[in-house]
């Protein structure tokens, strides 16, 4: 009933996605003036049925629902792209679970009431209650650097980088900062510079990769199309197919027979194969040549016209 709450004390309906999220904020629970718990009562961590995807499919569902109005579009490229993997079989459950905690966590999923037997501790984190990312290293000292801080942090299997986002976690308390600059001095031992001031010893959190985010927003969905190519000393065929879709482009001239540089299948390959900015990208090639000589921006010109 979480997803109703807005809607109920602020008409803002979060099925409209206008949800205004009082589930993520601290409460008290008490009764009769006597405090019982304090935090994010009402906070749940996120779903992933990344590891239950055979039973599921099992079961006869046909689609899933991926959230993504209220998440960063790294986060919508890497769920779609993890839970596709693992459907096809191409990625494994536990890989796939860590590059998206890299990219949205609260520090731990869960499976819903039907898989975890409803039990509530499964499903509330009354610690956190917004991005925690992965763990990465901690904190070796803080001191004062000019009008910064100087902050000193041993690493695992992670390099800071110009755009990343780091969470510091010390006692409970938690601050963050976004890399600059940062320095290596040793073997997974890196300063970062922030106005942030945080303790030695607190665990470093990294909350974006903008590296990683970067390459995730880069994709795009391609088309994949065949070509086929047939050159012989009176003409030349270009035929591009997408399923049951073909379309074919003759050469404009007729082509003649090589004297010194015949056309080669590479030459072909990396004229054809030259699909940039279009929908398409290829899948597979194939080529009948003769001895002929064809001129590049003669290629480049059929490709151009069937795609």
């Amino acid at each position: 009933g979480n997803c109703y709450y807005s809607s109920l004390c602020f008409s803002e309906s979060g099925n409209r996605g206008k949800c205004l999220q009082p589930c993520r904020l601290p409460y008290t629970a008490s009764i009769n003036n006597q405090n019982l718990a304090s935090g994010y009562l009402i906070s749940t961590n996120d779903l992933n049925y990344i590891s239950r995807l055979s039973e599921i499919e099992k079961a006869g569902v046909d689609s899933l629902k991926i959230e993504g109005r209220m998440r960063r579009g790294a986060y919508v490229a890497q769920a779609v792209d993890s839970y596709n993997k693992v459907l096809k079989q191409k990625g494994n459950a536990a890989c796939e679970t860590q590059k998206l905690e890299r990219v949205f966590s609260r520090g731990k999923f869960n499976t819903g009431y039907y898989f975890d037997n409803n039990i509530s501790k499964n499903i509330i984190n009354t610690n956190y209650q917004n991005h925690r990312g992965v763990k990465v290293g901690t904190v070796v000292k803080c001191e004062k650097f000019k009008d910064l801080n100087k902050i000193t942090i041993k690493v695992n299997n992670y390099t800071p980088s110009c755009g990343d986002g780091l969470k510091f976690v010390f006692n409970g308390v938690e601050c963050s900062m976004g890399v600059g600059n940062s320095n290596k001095i040793a073997n997974n031992i890196f300063e970062v510079f922030s106005k942030t001031k945080t303790q030695s010893g607190a665990e470093v959190f990294l909350t974006l990769d903008n590296l990683n985010e970067q390459k995730l927003l880069s994709k795009s969905l391609k088309l994949p199309i065949g070509a086929h190519f047939v050159s012989k000393t009176n003409k030349a065929v270009l035929t591009l197919s997408y399923n049951n879709i073909c379309c074919s482009v003759e050469s404009p001239d007729v082509c003649a027979a090589a004297k010194n540089s015949p056309a080669t299948q590479q030459q072909i390959y990396d004229s054809v194969n030259r699909f940039n900015d279009t929908n398409f990208e290829l899948s597979n090639f194939d080529c009948e040549l003769e001895n002929v000589f064809i001129p590049k921006s003669v290629i480049n010109e059929m490709r151009r016209s069937a795609v």
